[in-house]
């Protein structure tokens, strides 16, 4: 939509203040921004549990080749996320982990995307609520976030959006693993057979 195409924050706030109500409504936004991203080398891929907390089920690893002496190596990757929208589990898992492990099993990529899993999520507040003030005698000078425009913001608010100035309480930040094969994706068989 018109959010993604904006050229700068200017332009995204423009935006977001003329629509607050239908798509660019803050839990109506299909937006997953990326705060933290740390990737793994494991020579053996299928040492890493992946237990996906959506469907409560364990992901196994691709079947193997027939060669049982063939491990798969590659990258466990972990994402730490945070999304706007309202329905958090359900637009997180058909929206960013389906299209992820879509577009990272397309045929002779030298590498595919194998296993994606969403292992744990929680409101903002929470993870706001969660950070510990420093017992070590420093304080942050910079005190509280302010809005930008000038209006107080209201106590009970923990975090504002630093770009549109809206509360961020309502976000839903998760953990997304998946891991990253080191060789073709397998083809997939014909099911219209």
């Amino acid at each position: 939509g018109a959010l993604g195409e904006a050229e700068d924050s200017s332009v995204y706030s423009r935006l977001i203040r003329e629509d607050r109500t239908g798509d660019s409504a803050r839990g109506n936004r299909r937006e997953v921004f990326i705060e933290h991203l740390s990737a793994e080398y494991l020579e053996d891929l299928s040492k890493a549990d992946l237990y996906d907390v959506v469907t409560a089920d364990p992901v196994p690893l691709v079947a193997e080749d027939s060669d049982k002496q063939n491990k798969l190596s590659g990258f466990l990757v972990t994402l730490q996320c945070r999304t706007p929208h309202a329905k958090q589990y359900q637009f997180v898992a058909e929206a960013f982990k389906d299209a992820l492990k879509a577009r990272g099993q397309q045929p002779k990529m030298g590498f595919f995307v194998n296993r994606v899993v969403i292992t744990g999520g929680r409101d903002f507040s929470e993870k706001e609520a969660s950070k510990a003030p420093s017992t070590r005698g420093r304080r942050d000078r910079r005190g509280p976030r302010r809005p930008v425009r000038g209006k107080r913001p209201d106590a009970s608010v923990k975090a504002y959006d630093p770009v549109t100035d809206e509360p961020m309480d309502n976000d839903w930040v998760f953990e997304m693993k998946f891991d990253v094969v080191l060789r073709d994706a397998p083809e997939k068989k014909d099911e219209t057979a």
